[in-house]
């Protein structure tokens, strides 16, 4: 549910208190996205939420939510030439930067469709922090949210579509032998198309 404007208007009364003492330290005045993140957490913890799920601004290293420590898994999507001023200047780069919300010893999910340089640097920083890498089978996902639910299969178009999207190949429908979906996140290996 969304928060009420009361709610809102009360708890940025709470952030514009400690940005105000802030600044008379001396200190910069802290970015809307920080304010913004500051206020989300102040409502999640009068909220008592037992689980977050929690988008960061432009990812990584240096984002204001990458304050949270006890992270249960964490989620890395498309990595593409963005923020650049502030990420770097390669794919490379910028996945290093991306790659600093993994905590030690807990899981991240990657999205496997990454550039090659990008998946590497991902991997290397997961690696180094004992965390378990998942590279989602992303076929076999959308084969079980297509092919196992109780309305028609998809139609070809939009087969087509997917197998397009993610360069892969999806079974027919007469041959999807799906596991649960509890079962369906751990890595195994995507049939991927090269060009």
């Amino acid at each position: 549910r969304m928060i009420t404007n009361k709610d809102l208007c009360r708890l940025m009364m709470q952030v514009k208190e400690a940005c105000e003492c802030l600044v008379k330290e001396g200190k910069p005045h802290p970015t809307p996205f920080e304010v913004e993140t500051a206020l989300s957490f102040l409502y999640f913890k009068e909220q008592k939420c037992d689980l977050v799920v929690l988008e960061t601004g432009m990812g990584g290293t240096l984002d204001a939510t990458n304050i949270i420590q006890n992270t249960l898994v964490a989620v890395i999507t498309s990595v593409s030439m963005d923020h650049m001023g502030m990420l770097g200047n390669s794919l490379s780069a910028i996945a290093e930067q991306k790659a600093g919300i993994i905590k030690q010893g807990r899981p991240i999910v990657c999205y496997p469709a990454q550039e090659d340089s990008a998946l590497e640097t991902i991997k290397a920083v997961a690696d180094g922090k004992n965390a378990p890498f998942v590279l989602p089978d992303v076929p076999s996902l959308f084969a079980h949210l297509f092919y196992d639910l109780p309305a028609s299969p998809p139609s070809a178009a939009l087969h087509q579509s997917i197998c397009h999207r993610w360069h892969c190949d999806l079974p027919p429908e007469n041959e999807c032998h799906h596991p649960p979906p509890a079962k369906i996140l751990p890595a195994v290996p995507i049939r991927q198309r090269r060009h």
